[in-house]
């Protein structure tokens, strides 16, 4: 007793068992599957030279340009967030003020020593 079903063309689900029926069995030319290469030499037009040095060269300038840019993203980003910590500090001491005198004093020293760009 066989309780798998048939596995069908577009079915998208993998089941063991033929396709058609023994009597089903489509009339098809001798072709070779797609997935099988032909003998090596079978066709002597096809023969190409591969140049080693220039896909090497290549490469190295891909990864060139990839380190590149993943330094410059590690570099903004570490820029980021020292200039995040430099802004908490700044915000937590001028949110220590106790009126707005002393408030705008502690922008003036923070503009004068240089700590604030944007606020």
């Amino acid at each position: 007793m066989r309780l798998t079903a048939p596995m069908y063309e577009g079915d998208s689900m993998i089941r063991s068992g033929p396709a058609f029926g023994a009597d089903e069995v489509p009339a098809t030319a001798e072709t070779p599957a797609k997935g099988v290469p032909e003998p090596i030499g079978a066709n002597a037009d096809d023969v190409f030279e591969v140049n080693v040095v220039e896909i090497e060269g290549r490469a190295r300038a891909m990864r060139a340009a990839y380190l590149g840019a993943m330094m410059g993203r590690f570099g903004d980003r570490f820029e980021a967030w020292l200039e995040k910590g430099r802004r908490t500090r700044d915000e937590a001491y001028l949110a220590r003020a106790a009126n707005l005198s002393d408030l705008e004093e502690r922008m003036r020293k923070l503009e004068r020593d240089g700590y604030v760009a944007h606020l």
